[in-house]
């Protein structure tokens, strides 16, 4: 917080504080009205390249679990994706910024706030939903109750949590420094997989919702029309392997 406010930052006209009610009410129903035939599209291509995830999510966690497990950086990480301590952290960092005249810096923490607010929220109804069982549980990377309360694998909170939280500052502040931040929320998701809670599948889906609500948000509340995505997840699916492409636009 102090590198913000000390970096010289040039302050913009203060606005009324209301925007942020009006955008915490408003921006789920914008969202619903923006959503077109081209995000189902993408979507469901989403959801086929995922579903041939699966297929390589036992390989995959008997990697990381080898390779990765007990690593301190990843303990620490993994604490940035944990909803009790990140969403009042995102909202006791968006009120020091109420103490400030810089607009910028407001929207931008309260877009990081509200992003991991909505992002909670879709993923618990999408845990509800599919049903996935936890790896684990050694039910295999396929088992999904749909449905069924208590499965709770599919998709990861901690990674969809942590992207939703950094996201946001790199879309207001796209720097080296900003760049370098989104190093945590990639450690959440590996110490996810390391640790056995959760299929690489579980948290590349986790990381592409909280990286779409962060860049959605952070565009309306820029009032950017058409903005090419910075940071890019594409998962990758070969002959003896999956994981997951992730490139970054400087």
């Amino acid at each position: 917080m102090t590198l913000f406010l000390t970096s010289g930052i040039l302050a913009q006209d203060y606005e009324s504080s209301k925007r942020f009610s009006n955008w915490f009410l408003n921006d789920p129903v914008s969202l619903t009205n923006d959503f077109t035939i081209t995000n189902w599209v993408a979507i469901g291509y989403t959801g086929i390249a995922l579903g041939g995830l699966t297929n390589f999510d036992q390989a995959n966690s008997s990697f990381i679990q080898n390779r990765y497990y007990g690593s301190d950086f990843l303990k620490t990480t993994n604490e940035f994706g944990t909803f009790r301590i990140v969403a009042p952290a995102s909202a006791a960092i968006f009120g020091a910024t109420l103490l400030t005249k810089n607009s910028k810096l407001q929207d931008a923490a309260f877009t990081s706030f509200q992003a991991v607010i909505n992002t909670a929220i879709t993923v618990n109804i999408s845990k509800f939903v599919f049903a996935r069982s936890r790896p684990y549980e050694n039910d295999g990377p396929h088992d999904f109750d749909f449905f069924h309360p208590g499965e709770t694998s599919f998709p990861s909170g901690h990674a969809s949590t942590a992207f939703a939280l950094f996201v946001p500052w790199v879309s207001y502040y796209p720097n080296a420094f900003t760049y370098s931040l989104l190093v945590i929320p990639l450690g959440t998701s590996i110490a996810r997989i390391a640790h056995g809670k959760h299929w690489l599948s579980d948290v590349t889906a986790g990381a592409l919702i909280g990286t779409y609500w962060a860049r959605y948000l952070s565009k309306k509340h820029m009032r950017i029309n058409e903005m090419s995505d910075k940071v890019n997840f594409t998962p990758i699916i070969m002959n003896n392997g999956g994981g997951i492409s992730i490139s970054l636009k400087l």
